[in-house]
């Protein structure tokens, strides 16, 4: 059995640990935090909240919030609700 490091997350995609530092999983290309990050954000939290709550500077989710949203396709916080509520994350 691997031990994680403190500072490494595991990849919900695809189970392979990465470094707390990278926002994208080297192994499936995934963002590493991505459904907590979105389940947040449509809370309407901000990117310093998330920060805290993620144990990430608030510059890092700032960068890591506006990649997941090109990658959606979604332009704005409604959009990116919206996606949460389809897939579950957030009750209407």
């Amino acid at each position: 059995m691997t031990q994680t490091s403190p500072i490494a997350v595991i990849c919900p995609g695809c189970g392979t640990e990465v470094a707390g530092a990278l926002l994208t999983c080297p192994a499936c290309h995934r963002l590493v935090h991505a459904d907590e990050l979105t389940r947040l954000a449509s809370e309407g939290k901000s990117n310093k909240e998330i920060a805290f709550e993620l144990g990430l500077s608030p510059k890092t989710v700032e960068v890591h919030r506006s990649r997941l949203m090109e990658r959606l396709q979604v332009r704005d916080l409604s959009g990116l609700t919206r996606y949460a509520i389809r897939i579950g994350l957030i009750q209407p």
